[in-house]
This record gives C-alpha cells, structure tokens and sequence, in this order.
C-alpha cells in the first residue's frame, strides 16, 4: 500500500512540473503571438500617420512653391518693364538699363526653371520612388541647361545613406541652386563630402535677386533640422552667399 501511495506521488511529482512547463511554453507562444499582432497593428497606423504627413507636406510645398514662383516672375517683369519705360534719352544710360534687362531675363528664367523642377519634384513625389544623391548629377544638369554654370566636387567614400538623408540632402541642393546664383565668372559650386558618421553639404555662389531664396533657404534647414542636423547661411562677402549643411549618417530625430 504504501509502496502505490509513493508510486502515485512520484507520478505526480514528474507530471505536475511537466504540465506547469507545457503550460507556461503555450502561455509564451500565446504572448508572442499577440504582442507580434500588436506591433503588426502599429506598424501599419504609423505607416498610415506617415503617409498622411507626406502628403500634408507635399501640399504645402506645393502652395508654397507656387506662390513663391508668382512672386518672382511679377517683381521681375515688373522691373524690366520699369526700366524698359525710362528712355532717359541718354544712350550710355539706356544700354545700362538693356543691360540690366538681359540680366533680369536671365536670372528669371533660371529661377523659374528651379522653381519648377521644384514643382514637378514635389507632384512626382506621391507617385515616384524619392530621388537620391544618385540622381543629383541628373539635377545638376538641368541647372545648366538654363545657362549656369555648376560645379561638382565629392569628397570621401561614396555609399548609400539612410533614405530619409538621402532625400533631404537632394532636396537642399535643390533648394540651394534657387537660393543661390552663378554664372561664367562666378559659378555655382556643390561640394559634398562623406565622413564616418555624418555627409557635409556646402553650396557657394551669388546672391540671387528677388524674395524666392527666402523660401528656399527655410525649406532647406527645415529639411536638415527635421533629422538632426544643422544648417546655415553666411554672406561672406558683398553679394555672395554660402550654405553649409551637415546631416547626420542616420537620422537621430523625426
């Protein structure tokens, strides 16, 4: 009797303990299952969060691109056709002042031709995948095909950075070539450089005239502080300009 006492409680003792274990390795399995359903769910919110602040962003690009691109063709048409009204009747005068005309012209189209890459890049954004530094060479040449004169220089190893670093550095040379001029004389020079831990942007050139390079420069640093980065605007001399950018290797911030 006492021999089947001691049977049943070492029976017992072996099964409990292996029950309690099966229980608990379900229980897991279960937790498991439920916090990747969990995590699943909040994947796809933010994904949807994030593609309803891309395309409040793309709206507001929009807005704001079309109406710096009026601003800036009505204050130059309105100079040129000021300064095409006054004869003077002084000749010296007047090829000073057709002069300046032609230069207005010039500057113009180039800057309306920036703003609408710009334009087309933003409507193009909710369809196509998001341009790189990879099409940056492709960008440049656009700019010149309006008759300025830009020069590339890299420095450090080339590699592919984080998608949101790639963009916001394309966007700031984008936004630069509006925010800064060039011409023969005086090109407009793009410099990068790839460090261990961050990409550096410089952008050197002329002042451009008219409001436009305002809204330029705003886009580009909200562009860089957005992920941690820093921006600046320096005048280092009379009529020039020189953008500096620094975007960290993998954003540190949303």
């Amino acid at each position: 009797m006492e021999t089947g006492v001691g049977g049943t409680l070492g029976l017992l003792g072996f099964a409990v303990p292996v029950c309690l274990a099966v229980w608990g390795a379900g229980r897991l399995a279960w937790s498991r299952d439920r916090i990747a359903q969990q995590l699943t769910k909040r994947s796809e919110q933010l994904h949807r969060q994030r593609e309803a602040v891309a395309e409040l962003a793309v709206e507001i690009d929009r807005s704001r691109l079309a109406s710096d691109l009026d601003l800036a063709s009505r204050s130059r048409l309105e100079e040129m056709i000021a300064l095409a009204s006054d004869n003077g009747g002084d000749p010296a005068a007047g090829r000073a002042q057709f002069s300046r005309i032609e230069r207005l012209g010039r500057e113009s189209l180039n800057q309306m031709r920036a703003l609408l890459g710009l334009l087309r890049s933003v409507d193009q954004g909710a369809r196509m995948p998001r341009p790189t530094l990879e099409q940056l060479d492709a960008l440049l040449a656009d700019a010149r095909a309006g008759g300025r004169v830009v020069e590339l220089q890299i420095k450090g190893e080339h590699r592919r950075l984080a998608a949101g670093v790639e963009l916001a550095a394309y966007r700031v040379v984008q936004h630069a070539l509006v925010a800064v001029s060039g011409g023969r004389d005086e090109p407009t020079n793009v410099r990068l450089r790839y460090l261990d831990d961050r990409l550096d942007l410089e952008v050197r050139g002329l002042l451009p005239d008219g409001s436009t390079a305002a809204a330029a420069l705003l886009a580009a640093r909200e562009r860089v502080t957005s992920l941690g980065g820093s921006f600046t605007a320096n005048t280092p001399s009379p009529g020039r300009r020189v953008l500096r950018a620094q975007l960290p290797a993998v954003p540190t911030s949303a």
